[in-house]
């Protein structure tokens, strides 16, 4: 009886599943668009016959599809975003931010850009703005972009004047720069808008550095897994990087695997992690005053852990920004409402390794 009874709970989880004949060219992702069917199951994959992930926009071609990574100059949308031979950016655990600076690598995969650079004529238009009011967007255009060419297509950016220990966001478009014979000068797009790039700025404590660390090598894994390392179809299949075992939920597990590098963080369900905390827990009526970047939450009734990025103010009712493992078999950067937060585990000095 207590083997049924435990059966039974355990394929109580829904999960949206679309039928094989949806994914024509099998390579796990059912097309752009397709629907889905809601079928309970006990782990993170569906039942034979269907696949657990659609988006795919070119489902005749196995190497299209969301979790590939962008190839350069082939004028094709490789990993199905909208957009093709976007920037790709250059994540690192331990970027080379500081307090009040952030220091990142653009690798240009589009072939006009390249060649206005070759040309010394590339510019960028750079949009950013910190997670806690991500709505305030700062536009910085057009700067002059040098040292590019076909043996060196990547940029180094520098972004100052930012505060210490925050978490932003950063996009650039490339533009080409072109005189009339007149002398008439214009600013032609050569590119469309780079996805967003998020990093944290260095803090001054002790414990807001171990903050910057953590959420550091947090966003990596999210990169990892738009490039198909880690997750759903990943080298490292699931959340096995972070410790747990293949088809098993792995959103506590990513979150201690983060933290516990720098922290004393352990655990593997949300209530372990939580006891870490010891009384540094506080419910959602608090976010405003004690969130800080890198902390844990929470949410969907204890059934699931984030953590944290910002609590941003730029929207009625506020928000939160989250960087989550096991969120659809992948590592994301998420916006969820306060409401679905139950808890908050706040880190502390003692804690620090």
């Amino acid at each position: 009886m207590y083997a049924l009874l435990l059966t039974l709970a355990l394929a109580s989880t829904p999960r949206a599943c679309y039928p094989i004949t949806q994914d024509a060219d099998r390579d796990g992702y059912a097309r752009a668009g397709a629907l889905a069917v809601i079928i309970p199951v006990p782990g993170l994959y569906c039942p034979a016959g269907y696949v657990p992930a659609s988006g795919d926009c070119d489902d005749d071609n196995r190497s299209i599809h969301p979790n590939q990574r962008e190839l350069p100059f082939n004028g094709v949308d490789d990993n199905c975003r909208d957009g093709a031979d976007e920037v790709r950016w250059v994540y690192s655990a331990t970027p080379a931010n500081t307090p009040t600076s952030a220091r990142m690598l653009a690798i240009i995969n589009d072939e006009d850009a390249v060649r206005a650079g070759a040309e010394d004529r590339l510019y960028l238009h750079l949009e950013y703005s910190p997670l806690a009011s991500a709505e305030l967007t700062t536009v910085l255009s057009p700067l002059k972009v040098r040292d590019v060419d076909w043996d060196a297509p990547f940029v180094s950016l520098s972004l100052g004047g930012l505060v210490s220990g925050d978490v932003y966001r950063i996009r650039i478009r490339f533009l080409r720069r072109d005189v009339s014979a007149a002398g008439g000068v214009t600013y032609v797009r050569v590119t469309g808008l780079s996805p967003w790039y998020y990093t944290m700025t260095v803090g001054g404590s002790a414990l807001e550095r171990a903050r910057t660390d953590i959420v550091n090598l947090a966003l990596l894994q999210a990169d990892d897994s738009d490039s198909g390392l880690v997750g759903y179809a990943g080298l490292q299949r699931d959340g096995t990087r972070y410790g747990a075992a293949s088809d098993e939920k792995w959103c506590s597990e990513f979150y201690a695997w983060s933290a516990g590098r720098f922290t004393t963080v352990g655990g593997d369900d949300v209530w372990e992690v939580l006891g870490a905390f010891g009384g540094n827990v506080r419910d959602n009526s608090h976010l405003g005053i004690y969130a800080r970047p890198g902390d844990y939450m929470a949410v969907n009734d204890h059934g699931h852990s984030t953590l944290l990025l910002a609590y941003d103010v730029s929207t009625s009712p506020a928000r939160l920004w989250t960087v989550e493992g096991n969120y659809g078999n992948r590592v994301e950067v998420v916006t969820r409402g306060v409401e679905t937060v139950n808890a908050l585990g706040r880190l502390h000095e003692s804690m620090l390794r």
